[in-house]
C-alpha cells in the first residue's frame, strides 16, 4: 500500500478526503492527518509517505511553503494540492514546484480518484523498471559466473522465475538481442580478454569461454571478429 498524508485545516474537508482515499482509492492508505503546515512537515519526516495531499492556504505554514520544503527534502513524494477558484494564482506557483495534480474546491470525489490513479501509474513504472533492471543484473551475473559452462535459456528463465517463452520475448525487448546472441557476445568478450591478457593456447581460451570445440570457436570468432583468434592476439600486441 502506498502511504498518504493529508494536510487541510478545515476538519470537514480533511475527513472527507480521508474517507475518499481510504474507501474509494485502491492501493493507497492515509497514515497521517495535519491541520497546519508545520504538522504536515513533521509527518513527512516521521512517516515517509508516498503522497502529500495539501491545501494551499493553512495556518502556521501555507501550502506553498510546505511544498517547497517537501520538494527540497523529500523529492520522491508526489504532491496533490487542493485550492479554491480564487487561489488559482497560488496553484500556478505550486505547479512550478512539480506538483502532480491540483484539485478545486468543492472536492469532486471522482477527480480525487482520477488523480490518485495517475499518481499510481507514476509510482508503479519506476518500480517495474527497478525490478527489470534487477532481473537483467541477475542474468548478467549468472552468465559471467557460468561463462565456461553450458548456458541454456531454460536455466536462466528458471533463475528469474519466468516461463522460458515469456523470458525469451522479455529479454529481447529489454536488450534488443536474442538470448543466444547475447550469450555468444559475452563469450566472445571473454575470449578477447583472455587472448589479450594471457598466453593461453587457443583451445584453452575456447574452453574457458564456453566452447568445447576449438574448431567451432575459431569459426565463430572469425565470423564475428573478421580475424582468427591468433590474428586478434597479434594485433593486440602491436
Amino acid at each position: 500500500m502506498y502511504k498518504v498524508v493529508i494536510a487541510e485545516d478545515e476538519k470537514m474537508i480533511r475527513k472527507g478526503l480521508v474517507m475518499i482515499v481510504d474507501q474509494l482509492v485502491t492501493d493507497f492508505t492515509v497514515i497521517g492527518e495535519a491541520d497546519n503546515g508545520e504538522r504536515a512537515l513533521e509527518l513527512l519526516a516521521h512517516d515517509c509517505p508516498d503522497v502529500l495531499l495539501t491545501d494551499i492556504r493553512m495556518p502556521k505554514r501555507d501550502g506553498l511553503s510546505l511544498i517547497r520544503e517537501a520538494r527540497n527534502y523529500y523529492p520522491h513524494v508526489k504532491i496533490v494540492i487542493v485550492s479554491g477558484h480564487e487561489e488559482f494564482a497560488y496553484a500556478q506557483q505550486a505547479i512550478q514546484h512539480g506538483v502532480s495534480r491540483y484539485l478545486l474546491k468543492p472536492i469532486d470525489r471522482t477527480e480525487v480518484v482520477l488523480a490518485f490513479d495517475e499518481i499510481k501509474r507514476g509510482l508503479v513504472e519506476p518500480e517495474q523498471e527497478d525490478h527489470e533492471n534487477h532481473l537483467i543484473q541477475q542474468v548478467d551475473s549468472y552468465i559471467k559466473t557460468h561463462i565456461d559452462q553450458d548456458i541454456t535459456l531454460q536455466a536462466v528463465a528458471k533463475l528469474v522465475h519466468l516461463h522460458p517463452t515469456y523470458f525469451s520475448q522479455w529479454f529481447k525487448n529489454e536488450t534488443g538481442q536474442n538470448f543466444s546472441t547475447y550469450v555468444t557476445q559475452k563469450r566472445l568478450e571473454r575470449a578477447e580478454t583472455l587472448l589479450h591478457q594471457t598466453n593461453l593456447r587457443v583451445y584453452e581460451v575456447a574452453r574457458m569461454s564456453g566452447y568445447q570445440s576449438e574448431k567451432h570457436f575459431m569459426k565463430l570468432f572469425k565470423k564475428e571478429k573478421r580475424c582468427t583468434p591468433t590474428q586478434f592476439r597479434q594485433r593486440a600486441l602491436l
